[in-house]
């Protein structure tokens, strides 16, 4: 993934990382190039001997999202076993930059106690802690980002929740779950927003 970011000039997201097979993962991936590039782009990840199964969806003019899996990624397959969720992921200057939520510190340091007893050069450049009941995770707000954008809350429904399930490699009840909590905080904020104007 790192090779399209100066290849073709594309920004790659990493937005879902789930187990597959034995060692591997699955992930969603959104990709942006410039104009004629994203052709030529998903072209070179659909040859990729790299990866297993790639299924693409074009999602606008210079963006696609793609459901990508790996027979093996000891990276990956590291932080799918690990507790903590994986939020985004984006390659930049030869390194990957991760946004993850953990329950707490343990977590995250045993996610990276992991990886560096692998190898691996792992380095915190901020932590947050999240606060407000209200506040949507980035992992909400990216889901109902794409399905508002692949039209599942038109009428009628250009998509439906069991191709956004498939899209995002989980369960119609996760994703169903999501989509309510997300859409609670949506409107308990809004009405509460709205209550301090009137």
């Amino acid at each position: 993934m790192t090779d399209l970011v100066s290849k073709y000039d594309a920004q790659v997201r990493v937005l879902s990382c789930i187990p597959f097979a034995a060692g591997g993962v699955r992930d969603l991936v959104e990709i942006s190039a410039p104009e004629g590039k994203l052709e030529e782009a998903v072209a070179e990840i659909k040859s990729s001997p790299h990866f297993q199964e790639v299924d693409i969806a074009q999602t606008a003019k210079n963006s696609a999202l793609a459901s990508i899996s790996t027979n093996r990624c000891s990276v990956c397959s590291t932080l799918a076993g690990s507790e903590c969720f994986l939020i985004s992921a984006a390659p930049r200057e030869g390194r990957i930059y991760w946004t993850l939520l953990a329950s707490g510190k343990k977590p995250l340091r045993e996610l990276m106690e992991t990886l560096e007893e692998n190898s691996f050069e792992v380095e915190i450049i901020k932590m947050v802690e999240l606060k407000g009941r209200d506040a949507l995770t980035t992992r909400q707000e990216e889901i109902i980002r794409i399905a508002l954008d692949k039209g599942y809350f038109d009428y009628p429904k250009r998509t439906s929740i069991r191709k956004l399930a498939n899209l995002f490699g989980v369960s119609i009840s996760t994703l169903s779950e999501v989509l309510r909590v997300g859409q609670k905080k949506i409107l308990s904020s809004y009405f509460r927003e709205k209550k301090k104007v009137t």
